[in-house]
C-alpha cells in the first residue's frame, strides 16, 4: 500500500532543478511526482543504487529525493548519492526546495510511450497526495474491495469510495491507438471481402467467355493445373500491380503514424513481403475456384456451348 499525487505511468508535471556541480548556469527540466513509502515497492520499481524512501530514515520525508537514470546522466554525474538538487518549484517553501539523493531508480515510462523517458524525480509531500495505490491477490479481488471500502468508510466518512483497476487507467491512456486499431482491422477486413467479390465476379465471368477455349485445350492435352493457371495469372498480374502501387503508400502512411511514438519498430520488406503474400494467396483462392470449375466441366458440354 502507498499513496502519490500522480500513478507512475501519467505524469504530467515538470520543473527545472539545479545542483552542486552543475557545470554550467543552465538548469535541467524534469518530470517529478510526489510519492509515500512503499512506493516503488508497489509498483514493482527497481532501485539501480542507493536506496528508497524509508521510515527509519524521518528525515528523507523533508530533505530526500530519488532521481531515475536518465537524471543521473542529464546531470553527468557519475554517483549522485549524497549531492544535493535544489528544485525551483513555487508552490514550495525555500527551506523545502533542496533535496539530498538517496537513491537512483531504474527507467521508466512516466508518460505514454508518445513521449521519450525524460529525466524524473521524486519527493516526499504528503498533502499533495490524492490517490492511494494497493496491489491485492488476483484471487480474492471481490474480497480485497470489502475490506479497503470498509477501512475507507471508517477513515474518511464524508468523501465516496471510488476505485479504478491500474490496468484499465493505464490502457486509457492508449484509448486512441486501440480504437484506430479496430478501425484499420475493420476497413482492412472489408476492403478484403469487396475485393474477393470482385474477384470472384470477374473469374466467373471470364470463366463463362472462355468456356469453349478451355475445352478445346482439354480436348488437344492441356491439364487441368495448367488451364486453372492460364486463367488465374490474368488476375494476379493486376494484384501484383496493385501491390507495387499500395506499398508506397502504406509505407509512407505507416512512417508518419510511427514518427508519433518516441519507441517504435522499423518498417521492413519482410512485412511487405508477408502481406503481399497473403494477399495474393486469397486472391489466388478466390479465382481459383472458378477456374477449376471451369477446368473440370466435360469437354464436349464445352464444345457445345455457344
Amino acid at each position: 500500500v502507498t499513496s502519490a499525487a500522480q500513478g507512475p505511468t501519467w505524469v504530467g508535471q515538470s520543473f527545472a532543478i539545479d545542483w552542486e556541480g552543475n557545470p554550467s548556469d543552465d538548469r535541467l527540466q524534469i518530470d517529478y511526482t510526489v510519492v509515500d513509502y512503499d512506493f516503488f515497492k508497489t509498483f514493482g520499481m527497481t532501485m539501480v543504487k542507493g536506496r528508497a524512501f524509508s521510515r527509519e530514515f524521518p528525515a528523507d520525508e523533508d530533505g530526500a529525493c530519488v532521481i531515475n537514470e536518465t537524471a543521473a546522466k542529464s546531470m553527468d554525474v557519475e554517483d549522485p548519492l549524497g549531492m544535493t538538487v535544489n528544485m525551483a518549484h513555487p508552490a514550495w517553501p525555500e527551506s523545502f526546495r533542496n533535496a539530498r539523493v538517496i537513491g537512483v531508480v531504474k527507467d521508466f515510462n512516466a508518460r505514454t510511450v508518445h513521449t521519450a523517458i525524460q529525466p524524473f524525480v521524486f519527493r516526499m509531500f504528503k498533502p499533495w497526495h490524492t490517490y492511494v495505490f494497493i496491489k491485492v491477490g488476483g484471487t480474492r479481488i471481490p474480497e480485497a474491495l470489502k475490506r479497503i471500502e470498509a477501512v475507507f468508510r471508517q477513515r474518511s466518512p464524508d468523501y465516496p469510495f471510488r476505485y479504478q483497476f491500474y490496468d484499465e487507467a493505464f490502457n486509457n491512456q492508449y484509448a486512441s491507438e486501440r480504437q484506430l486499431g479496430t478501425l484499420f482491422n475493420a476497413f482492412g477486413l472489408l476492403s478484403i471481402l469487396i475485393s474477393c467479390l470482385g474477384l470472384f465476379g470477374l473469374a466467373s465471368y471470364m470463366a463463362e467467355q472462355k468456356t469453349k477455349e478451355i475445352g478445346i485445350r482439354k480436348v488437344l492435352g492441356a491439364s487441368i493445373p495448367g488451364i486453372v493457371t492460364l486463367t488465374s495469372k490474368e488476375f494476379l498480374k493486376w494484384v501484383a500491380l496493385a501491390h507495387l502501387i499500395g506499398w508506397p503508400v502504406a509505407y509512407f502512411a505507416m512512417s508518419r503514424w510511427l514518427q508519433e511514438f518516441a519507441y517504435r519498430i522499423g518498417i521492413g520488406p519482410v512485412i511487405f513481403g508477408l502481406s503481399a503474400g497473403l494477399i495474393l494467396l486469397t486472391a489466388l483462392l478466390t479465382v481459383a475456384s472458378q477456374a477449376l470449375k471451369a477446368a473440370l466441366a466435360n469437354p464436349v458440354d464445352s464444345l457445345r456451348y455457344e
